[in-house]
């Protein structure tokens, strides 16, 4: 009886064994399944009941209770459904799945999936991974990596309870590829805050993915409320484009592009390029003034390039390009670009050949005059100025050294008052040989004497008596003789050994002298010479002297090798004297910016600079010019830096220009008084930050711009907010402009700022 019924019992244990036998799909090359109980219902239909866990090649099906269908290789799970892969994890009420297809549909699916490399950058967010999280009513395996969600949303903020969410009737999701949805509504803890018609959500392997950015908004008192839309696109690992669109409700609207690319270290380039649509507007301003604008269309380009060519050669280009200055302080919140008054384009090629260096640029930049109902400008630069010139070779064995420079250029030179332009281009050729001859070399006296030649033409020159070009070429050659001497250098050095701060201290002085002689040159031919450039207004028969004395301290902190000695402070005193008048007239090293008129006689104005450096991170630089003739105070300027590595960045900066009675372009008219400062406070790991900057003139009491702005970055999540005031000119016709932007930044998408220099966009923004 004991052998029967133990032989039952073992029969009994036999029979699920036969059944899983029997239930191996076809489809499943790896097979394993663990249950409490499993029994055959019909011919290819076994049942799993209890702690169900089923494993098929590398996905995993865990539930209450499965039914495997054999001969249709289906698979229908229920109760605590869990599906799994190696980047996936999905869990349901129900599912029906096709192990042959690797197809299925999900019930009431909640569900992640890990995307690897992540992308965006985990630092301002918190550390939290840009993992995608998604759920719906259904959501539909399609593929291998291809879900479709009905009546559901996705996110990418992991928590209990997501920050934010995309929500939708129908959302078709492609890991590692992108989340495209229909009809979306973005919430933030679950408020709704925005409708999407369409949302491309990028995927990609790569922490940088095509699709579309996170809008923008804003007010301003001049363009009425501002959306800002972009779209990106990861062309290649090297290069991407950014087109944007901004709507301006009382103004119209505006296309941006950005076009980047790193080809190498020495190949990379970085282009946008706008085109402003401008309706006819009537807006009234803040002060009460009726700001009336006609229709109009007006293209900015800003950007830079770097190419290698072939050979030694190096293509160059920087572009701040606008074709209307007024527009563009309209509508910049940048306040450099606002106060800016050029137009700039500049490209240039340059190289080595056979020890020569050799150089072709094109120049163009258009200084524009704010104010006025006619827009005024003057153009200048160069159409292409070649240069070719050879650096310092030693001659044989002597302690002689020869160079040689020489251009060729055409100049540009217009001026225009609304529709009527004055051109003024020519030509100019110079070539100068020199030689030079260092007398000493020891290293606290430095000698060095040399020898020029200069030849230069011009293609027209200047009447003396209408003061008018005419068509007749003009040359002239002299000679310059210059001595250079640096020191005798004086130092002493200090040991402070109870001192924290430094344990030795060094003290330089270090004078300096330069003697230059120019030959005559014929008076007719001198007067005869029309230009602006310091090849042009060369005097002859002139001696000048450059005179100064440099002190430096060093300190030096620590013992042995890895003692670490700098700079941390120096004082100089600077000026020249010119034997001519005439020659500091036509120097434009001395001369009026403004009013471009000369600044003194014989002697320039005496320069103190002082520059303190206590640490690394701070620094504090101090000018004044002084008139020795007048003997005043012509102008003072003060700027400071001070930076932590994570949490303080302040720069600031003072200035004032004097009232100096008798000399032309220093009257009441000229002079100047401002400040300016720029600070930004973050908390370690940038959870937290607030940037304010100002821009204030002290002379008008007035403020000229400010900008406040704060950022709030969660783990997945951040916002920022911006208020900017702008006075576009001065006096009666001031044009205010107060703006606010508003800004999202979501873990995987990010954020952007737009052409116009949102949230502190310098003049060449970045991403």
């Amino acid at each position: 009886m004991l052998f029967r019924a133990s032989l039952a019992l073992v029969t009994l244990m036999a029979l699920p064994a036969t059944a899983a036998a029997q239930d191996i799909p076809a489809s499943c090359k790896g097979w394993e399944r663990i249950a409490v109980h499993t029994e055959q219902i019909t011919s290819g239909h076994f049942r799993l009941r209890e702690k169900v866990e089923i494993t098929c090649d590398t996905y995993k099906f865990f539930a209450d209770e499965v039914d495997l269908y054999d001969d249709e290789d289906r698979l229908v799970a229920t109760g605590n459904v869990l599906f799994t892969t190696p980047d996936t994890r999905i869990s349901a009420s129900r599912l029906d799945f096709n192990l042959e297809t690797k197809t299925g549909t999900f019930y009431d699916a909640y569900g992640t999936s890990k995307v690897s490399p992540q992308v965006g950058a985990r630092s301002i967010f918190g550390t939290q991974e840009a993992d995608m999280h998604f759920r719906g009513a259904t959501l539909e395996k399609l593929g291998e990596k291809k879900y479709r969600l009905t009546d559901g949303g996705f996110t990418s903020c992991l928590q209990p309870t997501p920050r934010w969410e995309f929500t939708s009737g129908s959302i078709t999701i492609n890991i590692d590829r992108y989340a495209f949805a229909t009809n979306t509504v973005f919430r933030v803890k679950g408020v709704p805050l925005l409708y999407l018609p369409v949302i491309y959500y990028p995927l990609e392997e790569d922490s940088r993915a095509t699709g579309f950015l996170m809008p923008g908004y804003g007010v301003s008192s001049v363009q009425g409320q501002t959306i800002r839309n972009a779209f990106f696109w990861a062309i290649n690992r090297s290069m991407d484009l950014t087109v944007g669109h901004n709507f301006f409700s009382k103004t119209g609207q505006a296309v941006e592009g950005e076009f980047r690319y790193v080809a190498s270290d020495a190949s990379f380039g970085n282009v946008q390029a706008s085109l402003l649509n401008e309706k006819a507007s009537s807006t009234l301003l803040p002060n009460g003034r009726l700001l009336e604008r006609d229709a109009s269309r007006t293209t900015q380009v800003r950007g830079t390039l770097t190419q290698q060519l072939p050979g030694r050669f190096r293509l160059g280009a920087r572009a701040d390009y606008t074709s209307s200055i007024t527009t563009r302080a309209l509508y910049d919140q940048n306040p450099y670009q606002v106060t800016n008054p050029s137009s700039i384009i500049d490209a240039n090629v340059s190289g080595t050949l056979a020890g020569w260096q050799i150089g072709a640029q094109y120049y163009r930049n258009e200084v524009f005059q704010l104010g006025g109902t006619t827009e005024r400008s003057t153009l200048g630069g160069t159409s292409p100025r070649i240069n070719v010139s050879r650096a310092e070779s030693p001659i044989g064995r002597l302690p002689l050294y020869w160079s040689l420079q020489s251009e060729g250029v055409g100049i540009l030179d217009q001026s225009r008052n609304g529709d009527t332009v004055v051109e003024r281009n020519r030509m100019r050729a110079d070539i100068m040989p020199a030689l030079r001859a260092p007398l000493s070399k020891l290293p606290w006296l430095q000698l060095t004497t040399s020898l020029a030649w200069r030849a230069t033409w011009w293609s027209e020159s200047l009447d003396p008596e209408t003061k008018e070009l005419v068509e007749e070429p003009i040359s002239r050659n002299y000679f310059e003789l210059q001595t250079n001497i640096v020191g005798p250098v004086f130092g002493r050095i200090f040991d402070t050994p109870g001192l924290g701060y430094a344990q030795r201290w060094k003290h330089v002085v270090e004078p300096s002298i330069t003697f230059g002689r120019t030959t005559a040159i014929d008076e007719d031919v001198r007067d005869s010479i029309f230009g602006n450039e310091s090849v042009d207004n060369v005097v002859g028969s002139v001696t000048r002297v450059t005179y100064g004395v440099t002190n430096r301290l060093y300190a030096k902190r620590g013992d042995g090798p890895s003692a670490i000695a700098r700079e941390v402070a120096s004082l100089s005193i600077s000026q020249s004297y010119y034997t001519d008048p005439l020659a500091v007239e036509r120097d434009a090293n001395y001369r009026n910016t403004i009013t471009n008129e000369p600044l003194s006689r014989s002697f320039s104005p005496l320069v103190f600079a002082f520059r303190a450096s206590p640490t690394q991170a701070s620094q504090l630089d101090f000018t004044v010019d002084y008139d020795t003739q007048f003997n005043a105070i012509r102008q003072l300027r003060a700027s400071t830096t001070v930076r932590t590595r994570d949490t303080l960045n302040l720069t600031a900066g003072w200035s004032q220009r004097k009232v100096i009675e008798g000399l032309p372009g220093w009257g009441e008219s000229s002079s100047a008084h401002s400040l300016n400062a720029n600070a930004n406070v973050r908390t370690p790991g940038n959870r937290y930050s607030v940037r304010y900057g100002f821009q204030y003139d002290i002379k008008q009491s007035e403020l000229v711009n400010q900008s406040l702005s704060a950022h709030y970055n969660a783990q997945c999540c951040g916002v920022g907010l911006e208020y900017r005031t702008v006075n576009i000119g001065r006096g009666a016709n001031r044009i205010p402009n107060r703006t606010f932007n508003l800004m999202f930044s979501l873990a995987g998408i990010g954020s952007f700022s737009d052409f116009f220099g949102t949230f502190g966009a310098d003049p060449y923004r970045r991403y």
